[in-house]
């Protein structure tokens, strides 16, 4: 066969092929195994399968099916998505009102939501806040305990020197205490020798060497 006429052919074949195409039957397989698989509440499964479908053929039902599969999966912010972008596509849908009521629905519970987030991440940083502010307490007890401890410490020792030197110095402790002690207990000495007439006397030294024996 000439190059001519493989053309040709390859031709016939590609036209013959484009006519027998049929998305719509191409994604059919896909829209049945979705609808089994939501119907026992698959939702991943099917939102698979239906997603699949519309990229073969593109028709808004499916796009309502996609809906009501993020809607199974409670993800309301995509099912408004694809509930809305089914009312673009069929503005004169006979299902709109049904729809229109979903997407409130669905909105209500987005809502939900989001508030009960707020909530959670206000509550969250409340309580970081209050363990922060019992931490830094007790971080401001301890400081102060050790503050008052110290100052208690540094008010002991300032009172005791205060009392030392306010305390009298005890008279034994003067030289001069015991220099009058010594003189007072020579005279005494001097007395009694002369009034008793012996003729022994103690210098001050307190030795019995020499003895005047006048």
């Amino acid at each position: 066969m000439g190059s001519r006429s493989w053309m040709v052919a390859l031709a016939i074949t590609m036209s013959f092929a484009t006519a027998h195409a049929d998305p719509k039957q191409d994604a059919k397989p896909h829209v049945l195994a979705g609808d089994h698989q939501y119907q026992v509440g698959r939702f991943d499964a099917a939102l698979a399968e239906y997603s699949e479908a519309y990229e073969l053929y593109s028709t808004p039902p499916l796009l309502f099916n996609i809906a009501q599969c993020h809607r199974g999966m409670k993800n309301w912010e995509r099912a408004i998505f694809f509930f809305d972008g089914y009312l673009a596509a069929r503005p004169q849908a006979t299902n709109r009102k049904i729809v229109e009521d979903l997407i409130a629905e669905a909105q209500a519970e987005l809502d939900r939501v989001r508030d009960a987030e707020a909530t959670a991440r206000r509550r969250a940083s409340a309580d970081e806040e209050l363990r922060q502010h019992t931490v830094q307490l007790r971080i401001d007890e301890d400081q102060r305990s050790r503050t008052d401890a110290e100052r208690q410490k540094l008010e002991d020792s300032s009172r005791l020197v205060v009392a030392r030197r306010a305390e009298p110095e005890r008279l034994t402790g003067k030289w001069w205490f015991w220099t009058a002690v010594g003189s007072a207990a020579l005279i005494a000495g001097g007395t009694a020798y002369y009034f008793s007439g012996s003729t022994t006397m103690v210098p001050p030294t307190g030795s019995l060497g020499g003895l005047d024996r006048r």
